[in-house]
């Protein structure tokens, strides 16, 4: 047991280079908070947080005229309990998750650090594939996203992401040009930040087809999440969900709706890390996987310990950090395991299905 001593909170403005533009306006600057969670031992972690007015409803000021009550929750709680901590923080105010999560990564960085371990181990990872970053082309005239395309391939980017949302037929014309400049062997992809409209969107995106586009990311308003599916049905490209996803909830109507190909995860949206850990009986661990979100992280136990043929259906039972709800308890039900364990109450629909199911 090692416990939190102190939290401290630090925030600054970093000036960009250039002016980066989306369809939801021009962004001069990057404002930051820092958070450095301190153990009784001296061991620290730091996190990290750029909350946005636009994305997530939050900014500097919002986060940190909380920050204090949020950290003074968690002192003298031990760093490993990471259920804990999360339950500890939801409890002082619903959402802010930006600042939540810059929290949440920072007691894992400390966490890891007194295990000895990278962060991405203590939380199961490998090393076992290679990850591709893209380059993000700032929306602006035709002329100067095609030169920025162009310096970005020159710089040894395999993957181009393009900023638009500001008009449709301009749209095309600005992907038209960068792809005739930089060739068919760098992959574009598109972000529209909300920009469209349901029809032109859906106008846009067949117009750019011919382009080989992998997928755009957040067609319309977020408020018309509940028609995205209009567009992917009548899209050549596929979609991306970003500004409409904020939780599991989020993730599992868009899902129910078939309004996506793809999720954009980001932890300033889910408000930190989530895990699930299969155990013993007698309290020993068997697997634990940890992502944003408490169904990802279910989902991802689940697939483990069903294709390692870990399950031992009589004398294991299921955690989960966050609340049990009937998403969850129907996940549990795949590995027939008969206990779950969730952090506060779970919902009716949670306990009727564990009714009908036998599962405590």
């Amino acid at each position: 047991m090692m416990k939190i001593k102190s939290i401290d909170i630090f925030n600054c403005e970093l000036k960009l280079k250039k002016v980066f533009i989306t369809s939801l306006g021009p962004i001069q600057s990057s404002h930051h908070i820092f958070i450095r969670v301190v153990l009784e031992d001296g061991t620290y972690g730091w996190g990290e947080c750029a909350p946005s007015n636009t994305i997530n409803g939050e900014n500097i000021k919002t986060c940190l005229s909380i920050a204090p009550d949020l950290c003074k929750s968690i002192l003298d709680l031990n760093i490993f309990e990471h259920y804990t901590i999360n339950e500890k923080l939801n409890r002082v105010i619903y959402g802010n998750r930006s600042i939540k999560s810059a929290i949440d990564v920072a007691c894992y960085d400390a966490a890891s650090k007194k295990e000895n371990k990278p962060l991405y181990q203590y939380l199961g990872g490998k090393i076992n594939k290679k990850l591709y970053t893209d380059y993000t082309v700032s929306l602006d005239s035709i002329e100067k996203m095609t030169k920025q395309a162009i310096e970005i391939k020159k710089n040894g980017f395999s993957i181009i992401k393009i900023k638009v949302g500001e008009n449709g037929i301009q749209d095309i014309e600005r992907i038209k040009s960068i792809r005739n400049s930089i060739g068919d062997n760098i992959q574009l992809r598109i972000d529209a930040n909300q920009g469209w409209g349901i029809e032109e969107a859906v106008k846009t995106l067949r117009g750019m087809n011919k382009y080989n586009i992998e997928y755009c990311e957040a067609p319309i308003n977020k408020e018309l999440a509940h028609k995205l599916n209009y567009v992917k049905e009548n899209s050549p490209i596929k979609i991306m969900a970003d500004e409409s996803l904020f939780s599991s909830n989020d993730a599992i109507k868009l899902v129910d709706g078939k309004h996506c190909q793809y999720f954009n995860l980001k932890i300033g949206k889910t408000g930190g890390i989530h895990a699930s850990g299969l155990f013993k009986s007698n309290g020993e661990l068997v697997a634990i996987r940890e992502d944003v979100g408490r169904h990802n992280a279910l989902d991802k136990l689940v697939g483990c310990v069903l294709s390692n043929q870990q399950l031992d259906q009589k004398n294991q039972f299921i955690a989960c950090s966050g609340r049990l709800n009937f998403e969850l308890v129907q996940k549990a039900l795949m590995t027939d395991i008969g206990i779950m364990i969730g952090v506060g109450a779970p919902t009716s629909l949670a306990i009727d299905l564990a009714n009908k199911f036998d599962i405590t």
